[in-house]
This record gives C-alpha cells, sequence and structure tokens, in this order.
C-alpha cells in the first residue's frame, strides 16, 4: 500500500502522520509524532519568529523528513497556519525549513485551515 505524510506546522506544535492508503481509500496511521517546537510564543509577541525557534523548527523537519524516508513514503504536503502567516520573516523559516530538509512548506489560509480539520474530523 502507498504511504502518504502530512506535517502541520501551527502554533504551538509541529506534527506529522505518515499513513498507509489502501484500494477504497482508507487512511490507516502508521506513525504520528509531535514536536512541541512553540513558534506563536515568538510571532504573538514580537511579530518574528527567533532563530533559536527556526532551529528547533529545522531540526523537527530534519527528523520528520528521516521518518519519512525511512517508511518510504510517496507523498508528503506539508502546511503552515496562523504563527507562520503572520511572522514578518515567515519566508526566511520557509528557506531554513527547505534548505534542512527538502520539504517546501505551504502557508495555508484561515479557509483552507478549516477546511483541512474539517476533513480530519471526519
Amino acid at each position: 500500500m502507498p504511504l502518504l505524510a502530512a506535517i502541520d506546522v501551527g502554533s504551538n506544535a509541529m506534527r506529522l502522520a505518515v499513513a498507509s492508503i489502501d484500494a477504497d481509500k482508507k487512511l490507516t496511521v502508521v506513525e504520528n509524532i509531535r514536536e512541541p517546537v512553540r513558534l506563536g510564543q515568538d510571532v504573538f509577541k514580537k511579530g518574528t519568529i527567533a532563530e533559536e525557534t527556526i532551529e528547533r523548527a529545522t531540526d523537527a523537519f530534519g527528523r520528520f523528513k528521516q521518518t519519512v524516508d525511512a517508511h518510504g513514503v510517496k507523498w508528503t504536503r506539508a502546511v503552515a497556519t496562523s504563527a507562520t502567516r503572520e511572522a514578518l520573516n515567515r519566508e526566511l523559516f520557509i528557506d531554513r525549513v527547505h534548505q534542512a530538509s527538502g520539504i517546501d512548506l505551504d502557508i495555508i489560509t484561515p479557509e483552507e485551515e478549516a477546511r483541512l480539520i474539517y476533513l480530519g474530523v471526519l
């Protein structure tokens, strides 16, 4: 069964879920990792992501990439929500994540965030 990975970069934590998908499009989670990076503590107070927090995030993405590769994942999507959206240095953050892991990080709108939460609940 093919594997896919989803990475959620939130205000308090980053999460990686690796799942298999069967012929009926049923997902089975095979790995679930949470890293408490806390981007929001910087952004909501100072407007930017601090260098120390960027380093914790890039370290987490390096571990995520190792996990994705170890499972032989065929498709990965990484999304970032409000803290990254509001960070004045979001482009630097996205570039550093990509340099550390090769993973592209997409900033999603509040509407897309709500849609994905809805789908996750279903």
